[in-house]
């Protein structure tokens, strides 16, 4: 079990069934898990299906009284889910890791999930969709938390209408 108090009060939730807080716990990781599967799959596709992949895993594999840090069993499980995915190439074409962000790229991307829940104001909606449309990096990066984030929606939605 997590040694950190918050950490564990989040892994007593999921352990319960907490779909928020495993959408939290998503939300805080998906940017890393995402960069972290290019690094495992041959196209960003792929690196992106094994996040879902994982994500979805998570929602029905609460982690063992043994896991100490959730974001490492999130980690396990993207690269389990990399492992059927097809390999990186070690030449040609293929993902390379995020670019180093500009210091504005920092300050947008940590308005993301905000954008995507309809929790930003106005001006900072207009900042952001501006600076989306200019930024490729940004504009992927909320592409696939979208991806994500709906993914997850998608799957709390059937085990709902599953359940008795």
């Amino acid at each position: 079990m997590p040694s950190d108090p918050c950490e564990r009060a989040l892994f007593e939730r999921i352990a319960r069934g907490d779909r928020k807080a495993l959408e939290s716990l998503a939300e805080q990781h998906v940017a890393g898990l995402l960069h972290f599967a290019t690094t495992c799959c041959c196209t960003r596709a792929d690196a992106e299906a094994a996040v879902r992949r994982a994500l979805a895993t998570a929602l029905s594999e609460v982690p063992s009284e043994d896991c100490v840090s959730l974001r490492a069993w999130l980690y396990r499980l993207v690269r389990k889910a990399c492992a059927g995915a097809e390999p990186r190439r070690p030449s040609g074409e293929f993902l390379l890791p995020l670019p180093p962000s500009a210091p504005a790229c920092a300050s947008y991307r940590n308005q993301l999930s905000d954008y995507l829940d309809g929790d930003l104001g106005a001006p900072d909606r207009a900042a952001l969709e501006a600076h989306l449309a200019a930024c490729e990096d940004c504009a992927r990066l909320l592409d696939g938390l979208r991806l994500t984030v709906e993914s997850l929606h998608h799957r709390a939605d059937r085990e709902k209408e599953q359940r008795p």
